[in-house]
């Protein structure tokens, strides 16, 4: 890797687990639509129906595939955002959302979240995950390694995945924001209920 950018990715571990998660919801939902469409003898526009009716959540674990597999190469001029054939630059000039947070979202990680929308910034709360999936193409968060509670799936039979989602190391991170004099809101922890305000 080049001394002039940063690599950001979800390691692999963590990627072959949504993979697999986002594939089996797929399949199950599928299996389920054929069931009931054979059953009542009816056509592929049937199924189709049955897809849509019964798969509300499918359309959430794409997103979350999208959102933690992509691989963000960030340089001195700004980020590159990659995922499988798709390719997007964002110059620093033209990320208005640069912000620091002591959470961003389902696990909460500590990191920074980017967007390129200047009027529409994320809730000063301590989950982006709204934000991000109102912007999908336009807004990418950077975790840092570490800093996030235990990734566990399930209630009954949980299952922890010991992988890093989009991180980083901290200090690395910042030392080259400071370096390529890249500036970065902060917000801080104002009560117990996780309000924040600006610093």
């Amino acid at each position: 890797m080049p001394l002039d950018e940063l690599i950001v990715k979800s390691d692999e571990k963590w990627i072959k687990f949504r993979i697999q998660l986002t594939l089996g919801i797929l399949i199950i939902y599928s299996i389920i639509c054929l069931i009931l469409t054979v059953a009542e003898h009816e056509s592929l526009k049937t199924f189709i129906g049955y897809f849509l009716i019964i798969s509300p959540l499918f359309p959430i674990g794409l997103w979350r595939w999208w959102n933690e597999g992509r691989t963000i190469i960030i340089d001195k001029k700004g980020c590159l955002i990659k995922f499988l054939f798709y390719k997007k630059y964002f110059l620093w000039n033209e990320l208005n959302v640069r912000q620091m947070r002591p959470k961003i979202g389902l696990w909460e990680y500590e990191g920074v979240v980017f967007s390129a929308h200047a009027y529409d910034r994320p809730e000063d709360s301590s989950n982006c995950d709204y934000y991000m999936l109102k912007h999908p193409f336009t807004c990418f968060v950077v975790n840092f390694s570490g800093k996030h509670r235990p990734i566990m799936y399930g209630q009954a039979l949980p299952v922890v995945i010991d992988g890093e989602i989009c991180s980083i190391d901290k200090e690395r991170f910042i030392n080259k924001m400071e370096e390529w004099n890249v500036k970065l809101e902060t917000v801080r922890k104002v009560n117990e209920k996780d309000s924040y305000i600006e610093k």
